[in-house]
């Protein structure tokens, strides 16, 4: 009987966990561009927005800035700032071989996202909590491109196995938190073959 109540506390907390990872319906965003940290790097950042799980360290810096460059100088592409506590909590995707993930920025790569993903997180689910099934595409330049068309709900993407999956940081009430990510823009396109051959 014990052990029966252990799984269904288990489990209740899974589900609760799982919960947490993604928004109910996926919702409008509007992210703040920051100035260019270096050269040919940014960050954007969403309000009342988090990345929760997959930390990777937390430090403290003044502002949201030095939380971005912060994440600039330890080549993380994402991040979570507090306004009030001023922590810096840089996240760390789990290991999902072939895949890839992208902003939705046109001539722009962010670090460490090759056969990395936020697996079974920020993805979109509809008012009846049903996931909202990835589309088809053929590159990760594709899944941008899709990322890109759908800027107002979609802050990254994942393109795994011939499917890009939008997704966007979770909603919190507390309008100090943001959820950011630091990006690098280049001149002439980047180079996504190590993605697009998958």
């Amino acid at each position: 009987m014990l052990q029966l109540v252990l799984i269904s506390i288990a489990l209740l907390a899974s589900s609760i966990n799982a919960a947490t990872l993604h928004n109910t319906p996926f919702q409008a965003i509007s992210g703040v561009d920051g100035p260019t940290i270096k050269p040919n790097t940014r960050y954007r950042a969403y309000q009342n927005r988090d990345w929760p799980s997959f930390d990777y360290t937390t430090s403290f810096t003044p502002t949201l800035q030095t939380c971005a460059e912060t994440a600039t100088a330890s080549q993380r592409s994402f991040f979570t700032y507090n306004t009030i506590t001023k922590a810096c909590t840089l996240k760390n995707p789990t290991s999902l071989p072939g895949a890839g993930m992208t902003v939705p920025f046109r001539n722009s790569v962010i670090w460490g996202t090759f056969d990395l993903d936020f697996n079974d997180a920020y993805d979109f689910y509809d008012a009846d909590d049903v996931f909202m099934a990835p589309r088809v595409v053929g590159s990760i330049s594709a899944c941008q491109d899709w990322c890109i068309a759908n800027s107002a709900t979609c802050a990254m993407a994942t393109f795994h196995q011939g499917k890009c999956y939008l997704k966007q940081p979770v909603y919190t009430s507390d309008n100090n938190i943001y959820a950011g990510f630091v990006w690098n823009f280049f001149d002439p396109n980047p180079n996504f073959a190590s993605a697009d051959r998958r």
